[in-house]
Order: structure tokens, then sequence, then C-alpha cells
């Protein structure tokens, strides 16, 4: 099993670990359209199947005969927050994790490179 957050679903206990670097690769599309400005209480509908898929893609690490219909039963708006935190956290896609404790929104997901270059050359530091 892949270290991860414990998080009860459907009264059943598992072990959330981070998305692999190779999903991760694979799905850079998807990751950066995932923006979910709430407060865990609402998903906007056209990020449900991202999210979910994102999260299937995390369970199957530790779980790989959990199917996405078993786990869109048992992700609902009361603990997907929760779950997508975890895995994005301990993924180094969002600042904080799992370990950080529980922020009041999830916020854009923010993959490593994925910022623009700030204009100009060489180094942005100064020195005196």
């Amino acid at each position: 099993m892949f270290d991860g957050a414990k998080i009860n679903l459907g009264g059943r206990d598992f072990i959330v670990p981070a998305l692999s670097l190779g999903w991760i690769k694979r799905n850079k599309d998807l990751l950066n359209s995932i923006a979910i400005p709430i407060d865990g209480s609402i998903i906007p509908p056209d990020a449900v199947d991202a999210v979910l898929s994102t999260i299937h893609a995390a369970l199957q690490r530790n779980y790989p005969d959990i199917t996405i219909d078993e786990l869109g039963d048992l992700i609902d708006l009361g603990n997907f927050a929760k779950v997508f935190r975890a895995i994005a956290g301990q993924s180094g896609l969002s600042e904080g994790g799992a370990a950080a404790g529980e922020p009041t929104s999830i916020g854009t997901i923010s993959m490593p490179g994925s910022s623009p270059e700030p204009d100009g050359h060489g180094s942005t530091s100064t020195s005196s």
C-alpha cells in the first residue's frame, strides 16, 4: 500500500495516497481545468467528472478493484473536498495538504511549473 491520508467513506477506512507522477503527466490538462473556489459544500457541475476521475486515480493505487461507479456512490458533497484536498496536498498540487489541516476552500489546483514565467532575463534577485 502507498502511504497516504486515512479517510472514512461510507463507513470504510481508505488510505488515500498521492497521485502518481505518471498519472499527473498524462492528465495535466484535466488537472489544470479543476478550479473549485468553494467551501466544500458545493461542487460545480462541470467539475464533477474531473474531480471524481482524479480521486479515482489516487484511490486505485491502493484499491485497484474500486470502480468509478462505486466511488461515485461513496463520494458526496460532504466529503469530496476533504478527499480531494488530501490528494492535492500530498501530490504537491496545492499548498498545505492533509497534514496542514482543513482549509476552508480547495482553491485552484496549482501544478508546479504552470505559472507564467516572469518577464525579463537572468536572476530576479538583487545584490547590495
